[in-house]
């Protein structure tokens, strides 16, 4: 007789009656107490423990080395692994187009933000009463400089994951 030793909990399970579908897809505990010397456990009930962190942590750690090993082993494969478990996500071609268009939006976003700054900054000056705004024009010059940047950097943080997920 063949068994199979669950990679997860270790128990052993007779391979022709191993029908992992057949489970409810849920974590469960179950309480049992004491019927007496020699008489047995009886099961107090179950309940699901997904919200539960402390003992679930462990648990997903070791699925993600097993999904890991299968993976590296060519049982499933990237597209698998995209459509299982990020669906929402299109094919790569439609990431290239999507791609150009959330450029675009970026781009757009920048430019109205930017407006934006401009826009407060006058408000801000006419609340003010300021008048002569020479010296108060190289504070937001230097703003607008540092929202620059920080969409760059957003820019540059998305490529990265961009090529992390494609890679």
């Amino acid at each position: 007789m063949t068994s199979l030793l669950c990679p997860l909990c270790g128990k052993n399970t007779s391979l022709k009656n191993y029908r992992p579908d057949s489970f409810d897809l849920d974590i469960y505990v179950q309480d049992f107490r004491g019927l007496g010397r020699g008489k047995g456990f009886a099961s107090l009930g179950r309940r699901s423990i997904l919200h539960d962190r402390t003992a679930l942590v462990p648990l997903a750690n070791r699925i993600l080395d097993l999904v890991e090993l299968l993976h590296d082993e060519g049982h499933i494969d990237d597209s698998e692994l995209r459509e299982r478990l990020w669906p929402w996500e299109a094919s790569e071609e439609d990431n290239q187009d999507n791609s150009a268009e959330e450029l675009g939006a970026i781009k757009a976003w920048r430019e109205d933000a930017l407006r934006g700054i401009g826009e407060m900054a006058d408000e801000a000056y006419e609340a003010a009463g300021i008048e002569d705004r020479e010296e108060e024009e190289d504070g937001i010059e230097d703003m607008r400089n540092g929202v620059h940047m920080l969409i760059d950097e957003v820019q540059a943080l998305r490529a990265k994951v961009e090529d992390l997920e494609s890679g």
